[in-house]
C-alpha cells in the first residue's frame, strides 16, 4: 500500500500512471504528454500542446471573448449541469448547509463531497441516492487572501457542482471510465466548449480523511472541474488502506464555468453583475475594459498569486499602462474581496452562527472584521450593510432562505460592527502601549492581537507608522489564522482505567432506553474487578450528554451495594458500587433511586423545552452550545449576540413554561441519519456532531427535536414549574441560563417566599408594603452614602495636605509615599487623584495592605509629567522587582498594580522608593 504525505488538498501523487491510462482516452484520440513547464502528465485532442494548458504554464485565452454556449447567469450554468447529470439517472440532491454541523472535525463545508463523508464514504449508512448530483455553496477561508488579487480565480465561497457515485461489491455505479467520459461530454455537448480546448491532467487529491487520484480539467488556462476517484482512508501517519466504498467524487466550478462562457475581464464582473454595479457607483472603480483585460492575462502568467502593492506597480509598469491603474486596481480588488466576503458571511449566519471568538463564530468575526477594515481603506465604512443587504437579495432568488432571515442577518452584522468599532478604539490603545515597550511586533505577535483583542493587522500598521515604526504583515495572514481555526481542536476523550479488557465482554443491553420507567429489574453478572461490575443488560443511565448516571442499589444474597457512578465504554457499561461485590455468574435485583432518575429526566427535557422557548423568543441565530443538567440545578448556554435583557429572560421563562402546559408527548424514534436529517433538517445536531448509522431523536412535536441520548419524561407537563434562576454571559456571543425544574423549581420559589417572609419581619412592615419599604430605605441610603461620601473626601482632602506638607524631596521632586489598611483602593485612587492635583510636581505611591494580596496605585502631577514619567513603566517595574508574580498598567499619569501575593509594608518600600528615586534623579 502507497504511503503519502498529505497537505491540503493537492498532494504530489504517489499513484502509478496505470491509475490514469483510461480506455475512453486512449480510444477518443487523446495522447498523454508531459507538460514542459510544470512536468505534471496530461492528455489532450491537440497533439502539438506542449504544456498542460493551466495558468500560469499558459495564460487565460477566455478573457474578452466566447469560447463556449451562451449562458451568462451563474444560475443558467447550475441548471445545465444539474439537468445533464439529471438525464443520465443521477438524482438532484438539495445543498446542505455550509456550517457542516454534523461533523466534528470541520467548521464549514468547503466541498461537496463533505456532505457524505465519514458515514456515506466509509460504507456505514447508504447515500441519499445512487447516482447522485449536486451544487454545493461551499466556504473555503483558506484562500482568503487570494481573494481579488487573482481577478476570480480564487474565491472564499463558490458553488461546487458534484456528481457522486458510491461503488461498492454489491453495487458497481460506474467508476473512471464513465466519470471522466460524463465530464468531457458535460464540457462539449452541454457547455459548448471545443474538444481540443480541453485538457485532463493527473493529479491526487486528500480531504476530509479520504485520498484518491483524479485528474484536473482544464480550459483557456482555467481549471473549471476537479474529477476524483476516491478510494483510500488517510491515516494519521501517512498511510492509505482501501475503503469498502469506492466513490467518484467531482468538483464542477459553477463560478469558473459562468466566467469561462461569459469571456469576462474578471470572474466577478462574470458572477456578481448587478451587485458589482451597486458598489461600483459608491466607489470610483472605473477602469478601462480592455487594460483590465491585458492584466488579467497577464496575471494569470504570474507565478505568485499573493502579489504586492509593488508588485503589482511593476507588473502595471512592464505593459506599459499608466501609473494610476495601479491605485485603481488596489480599489477594485478591495472590493472584490468586499462581495465575497460579505457573501460568505451572511450564508453563514443565515445558519444561526453568532459572531464570537470561538469556533466558527471566530471565523464570520474573521471575515466581517476583515471586511470592515478594507471598506474603512477605501472610505466606504457605511458600505457593509447596504452589501449584506444587496446580497441577501441578490442570492436569495436562488437561496430562499437567505430571505426569510433578512432581519435577523443584518442585525447581528450591525451589533458585530458595533463590537468591531470599539475593538478599534480600544486597539489604538493597545499598539501604543506595545510601542512604548520598543519590542518588535512580530507576526505571532500579531496572531495574539487578533485573537485576543480583535485588533486587525492592519489597525496595528497605521498606528505604528504614526510612530514613525513599520510593522511587516504577511500577504497570507487571514488564510494563516482561517486555517489554524478551520477545525474543532481534538478534545482529548476523558479515559477511564478500568484494569481490565472491557471488550472480553458483550455489549450491555439498555433497558434504561427500552423503559425509562423501569426502576427495579434482573440481572446477571458477567464480570467484576473489585468495585467495577459488568451485568448483561442495566436499567442504570450511564454519564453522557450532559447528562450524569443514576445511583442506586443492586439486591443479592441478603446483600446491598451502593451504585455510586456508571460509565459507558465501547457500548459496555460499568458499574462502580460501594459495599460487598456479587458473584460472577449470579444474578442481582437492580434499584434505581427514583427521585434522581425523575429529575434528571425534568431537567434533560426542560433543555430542550428552554432552547426551543430562546430560539421563539430570540431567533433562529439561537443554537445550544452546551448543557449540563443536575437534580437541583442545570444549565444551558445559547448562541446570542447580546447579553439577555430580564425582558427577554422573562419571555424565554414564559414560553417555556407554556410548552410545558401544553403537555406535549416527548416522543423518542431511532431513525437511520439521512432519514432523520431529511425529517427533521440539521438543526438537530444541537448538542454537536453524533456519531452512528443511527441517531435517536427526542422530538417535542411543533417546537423541538434533537438528536439526543438522554433520557426524558414522557410529556412535557411532567416537567413541572421550569424556573430560570440566573443569566450569566461566559464568552462573547455564548448566554448561560441557568433553571430549575420541577419540585427543585418548588423548592427554589419555597425558599423565596421564606426569604420575603423574613425581609417582612425585619422591616416590621406587611408583604405587599415589603417593595415599598425597600425603595423608602433605599433612597435613605442614598442619601447618608452622598453625606459620608462626602465627609470621606473632606478627610482625603485634609490627609493629601498633610502626605504633601510631610513629604521628602528627590532632585525638587515631592515623593509621596502612604499605606492604608483601612481604607480601600477607591479612596486611595481619589486620595491621589487629590494629592497630585494639588502638588503637580509630586509622586504619589499608595498601597492597600488590607486586601488579601497587596495592591497599590500610582500617580504623577502634571509637572512632573512634563519631564517625562511614565506612571505605568514604574508600576510594572516595582511588581517585577518585588518578584511575587502579579500585573500593573494604567496611564501615564496614574496606574494601578497589584501583586500575586501579600508583602508586608516595609519589603514593599524597600523594593518601590529606589525604583521611583531612581526614576526622579534621571530627569
Amino acid at each position: 500500500m502507497p504511503r503519502l504525505i498529505l497537505a491540503g488538498y493537492r498532494m504530489k501523487t504517489g499513484f502509478g500512471e496505470d491509475e490514469y491510462r483510461l480506455e475512453f482516452l486512449r480510444n477518443g484520440g487523446f495522447v498523454r504528454k508531459k507538460c514542459v513547464k510544470c512536468s505534471r502528465f496530461f492528455w489532450t485532442l491537440d497533439s502539438s500542446r506542449s504544456d498542460c494548458g493551466e495558468s500560469p504554464c499558459s495564460p487565460y485565452t477566455f478573457i474578452g471573448r466566447r469560447v463556449g454556449r451562451r449562458l451568462d447567469e451563474l444560475g443558467q450554468v447550475r441548471n445545465a449541469f444539474l439537468g445533464f447529470f439529471k438525464n443520465r439517472g443521477h438524482e438532484v440532491i438539495s445543498p446542505y448547509p455550509v456550517v457542516c454541523r454534523w461533523r466534528n472535525d470541520l467548521y464549514l463545508t468547503d466541498a461537496s463531497i463533505v456532505d457524505f463523508q465519514p458515514y456515506v464514504t466509509e460504507g456505514i449508512i447508504p447515500p441519499p441516492a445512487n447516482p447522485l448530483v449536486i451544487s454545493q455553496p461551499c466556504i473555503r477561508l483558506v484562500d482568503v487572501d487570494m481573494v481579488g488579487k487573482t481577478i476570480g480565480r480564487h474565491l472564499t465561497i463558490f458553488e461546487m457542482g458534484g456528481h457522486h457515485a458510491f461503488n461498492s461489491e454489491d453495487n458497481e455505479v460506474y467508476w473512471k471510465e464513465d466519470t471522466v467520459r460524463y465530464g468531457f461530454e458535460f464540457f462539449i455537448r452541454e457547455m459548448g466548449l471545443r474538444g481540443e480546448d480541453l485538457t485532463f491532467v493527473e493529479s491526487s487529491w486528500s480531504g476530509g480523511g479520504n485520498a484518491g487520484p483524479c485528474f484536473e480539467v482544464i480550459s483557456h488556462g482555467l481549471e473549471i472541474a476537479t474529477l476524483v476517484f476516491m478510494r483510500y482512508k488517510v491515516h494519521h501517519d501517512g498511510s492509505l488502506t482501501e475503503l469498502p466504498i469506492r466513490t467518484v467524487d467531482t468538483g464542477y466550478g459553477m463560478e469558473r464555468i459562468t466566467w469561462l462562457l461569459t469571456g469576462a475581464p474578471t470572474g466577478f464582473h462574470a458572477f456578481y453583475k448587478g451587485l458589482l454595479d451597486k458598489a461600483s457607483r459608491l466607489v470610483d472603480i472605473d477602469l478601462p475594459m480592455q487594460l483590465l483585460k491585458e492584466y488579467a492575462v497577464a496575471v494569470s502568467l504570474s507565478e505568485n498569486k499573493l502579489l504586492k502593492p509593488e508588485e503589482k506597480l511593476m507588473l502595471v509598469r512592464r505593459l506599459g499602462f499608466p501609473e494610476g491603474f495601479a491605485n485603481k486596481l488596489e480599489i477594485m480588488e478591495n472590493v472584490f474581496k468586499a462581495l465575497d466576503h460579505v457573501k460568505s458571511l451572511v450564508f453563514i449566519l443565515s445558519e444561526g452562527v453568532v459572531p464570537s471568538n470561538t469556533g466558527v463564530g471566530y471565523l464570520a468575526r474573521l471575515l466581517l472584521r476583515k471586511t470592515a477594515r478594507m471598506l474603512d481603506r477605501l472610505n466606504a465604512n457605511s458600505l457593509l450593510l447596504d452589501l449584506a443587504s444587496w446580497e441577501l437579495e441578490y442570492w436569495g432568488r436562488d437561496f430562499p432562505s437567505l430571505l426569510s432571515l433578512k432581519d435577523s442577518i443584518l442585525s447581528l452584522i450591525e451589533i458585530e460592527l458595533k463590537k468591531y468599532r470599539r475593538s478599534v478604539e480600544e486597539g489604538v490603545k493597545q499598539v501604543e502601549a506595545l510601542l512604548k515597550e520598543s519590542k518588535p511586533i512580530s507576526v505571532e505577535k500579531l496572531v495574539e492581537l487578533y485573537d485576543s483583542h480583535g485588533i486587525t493587522p492592519e489597525q496595528v500598521a497605521d498606528v505604528s507608522s504614526k510612530k514613525g515604526v513599520e510593522i511587516n504583515i504577511p500577504e497570507d495572514f487571514y488564510s494563516m489564522i482561517a486555517s489554524r481555526h478551520k477545525q474543532p481542536r481534538e478534545l482529548e476523550e476523558e479515559t477511564i482505567s478500568l484494569g481490565f479488557d472491557e471488550k472480553a465482554f458483550p455489549e450491555t443491553v439498555k433497558k434504561y432506553y427500552e423503559d425509562p420507567d423501569l426502576l427495579e429489574s434482573k440481572a446477571r453478572v458477567l464480570g467484576v474487578f473489585r468495585d467495577k461490575v459488568v451485568f448483561d443488560k442495566t436499567i442504570f443511565y450511564p454519564e453522557g450528554g450532559g447528562q450524569p448516571a443514576d445511583n442506586g442499589k443492586i439486591i443479592f444474597d441478603g446483600k446491598e451495594a451502593l451504585v455510586k457512578d456508571v460509565r459507558i465504554v465501547n457500548n459496555r457499561i460499568i458499574h462502580f458500587i460501594e459495599g460487598p461485590a456479587p458473584r460472577e455468574g449470579s444474578f442481582v435485583k437492580m434499584v434505581v433511586d427514583t427521585e434522581r432518575r425523575l429529575q434528571l429526566r425534568r431537567a434533560h427535557t426542560a433543555t430542550h423545552i428552554i432552547n426551543a422557548a430562546a430560539r421563539i423568543v430570540l431567533g433562529n441565530h439561537v443554537w445550544q452550545a452546551g448543557a449540563q443538567k443536575d437534580v437541583v440545578e442545570s444549565r444551558l448556554d445559547i448562541t446570542h449576540p447580546l447579553p439577555l435583557t430580564d425582558e427577554e429572560v422573562e419571555k424565554i421563562e414564559r414560553k417555556a413554561n407554556e410548552i410545558a402546559l401544553a403537555n406535549i408527548n416527548v416522543e423518542v424514534q431511532v431513525l437511520p441519519r439521512t432519514v432523520a436529517e431529511k425529517e427533521y433538517g440539521f438543526r438537530i445536531y444541537q448538542g454537536g456532531a453524533v456519531p452512528g448509522k443511527e441517531l435517536r431523536i427526542v422530538k417535542i412535536k411543533g417546537f423541538d427535536a434533537e438528536a439526543c441520548g438522554g433520557l426524558h419524561v414522557n410529556k412535557t407537563g411532567d416537567v413541572g414549574l421550569i424556573k430560570i434562576v440566573k443569566v450569566d454571559r461566559i464568552q462573547d456571543g455564548v448566554e448561560r441560563i441557568i433553571f430549575r425544574a420541577g419540585l427543585s423549581s418548588l423548592d427554589y420559589v419555597r425558599s423565596l417566599e421564606d426569604k420575603l417572609s423574613h425581609l417582612e419581619k425585619i422591616l416590621g412592615v406587611p408583604k405587599d408594603k415589603v417593595l415599598e419599604e425597600a425603595e423608602r430605605i433605599k433612597v435613605e441610603l442614598k442619601s447618608l452614602s452622598k453625606k459620608i461620601e462626602k465627609i470621606m473626601g473632606d478627610q482625603l482632602d485634609s490627609l493629601a495636605d498633610q502626605l504633601i506638607s510631610k513629604a521628602p524631596e528627590e532632585a525638587g521632586v515631592k515623593i509621596v509615599f502612604y499605606s492604608s489598611n483601612e481604607l480601600d483602593m477607591d479612596h486611595l485612587i481619589t486620595l491621589g487623584e487629590k494629592a497630585s492635583r494639588k502638588e503637580p510636581n509630586a509622586i504619589v505611591l499608595l498601597v492597600a495592605t488590607g486586601t488579601p494580596t497587596t495592591q497599590f496605585a500610582l500617580f504623577a502631577g502634571e509637572a512632573v509629567l512634563k519631564k517625562g514619567v511614565d506612571c505605568t513603566m514604574l508600576s510594572r517595574q516595582i511588581v517585577k522587582e518585588i518578584g511575587v508574580g502579579g500585573g500593573a498598567g494604567g496611564r501615564r499619569n496614574f496606574a494601578k498594580g497589584g501583586l500575586a501575593a501579600k508583602v508586608d509594608f516595609e519589603t514593599f518600600r524597600a523594593k518601590a522608593m529606589p525604583i521611583v528615586v531612581g526614576a526622579v534623579k534621571t530627569f
